[in-house]
């Protein structure tokens, strides 16, 4: 048997973490995880969240959490170097609009939350990365003259 220490309410421990593990696996359910308990709606603590659950279940809560944190703050953003998750704060953001990662040490840009293209501006940046993505593929792209999208080039 599991209580829950705000409101003394007791629940079998199997079920109990079925249900934290449910809500967690629920993107749209997992911030708002409370007592089960008819009628009770007590928010559940942080630290009550880890000892029910195993710790793979527990990381992607917090995970989770990180995420929806940074996506409602206009002033975050997450590092755009492949691998690295370190959040970043817009206004820490040089005089070309880059914030430098103290995790990985990569620039990334305020405006296209891309990797740092210096001078360049966002969009040609884009075009660049357009072009070289496709000659990894041993394509040709140009731009397309009616819409001005990058279309693969036929003959």
């Amino acid at each position: 048997m599991k209580m829950l220490t705000q409101c003394q309410h007791v629940f079998c421990g199997e079920c109990f973490q079925e249900y934290f593990r449910s809500l967690i696996e629920d993107q749209n359910k997992f911030m708002d995880i409370k007592c089960p308990q008819f009628n009770c709606g007590l928010q559940v603590s942080d630290e009550e969240v880890k000892g029910m659950v195993d710790t793979a279940c527990y990381e992607k809560y917090q995970k989770f959490k990180i995420i929806r944190i940074v996506t409602q703050d206009p002033n975050l953003l997450f590092c755009s170097t492949q691998g690295c998750d370190e959040v970043l704060n817009l206004l820490k953001k040089d005089r070309r609009g880059c914030i430098n990662c103290d995790r990985c040490k990569k620039l990334t840009c305020s405006k296209c939350k891309q990797p740092g293209h210096g001078r360049t501006k966002c969009d040609d940046n884009d075009q660049a990365m357009i072009r070289n993505y496709a000659r990894g593929f041993n394509v040709t792209v140009h731009k397309c003259p009616n819409c001005g999208c990058q279309v693969e080039k036929n003959g």
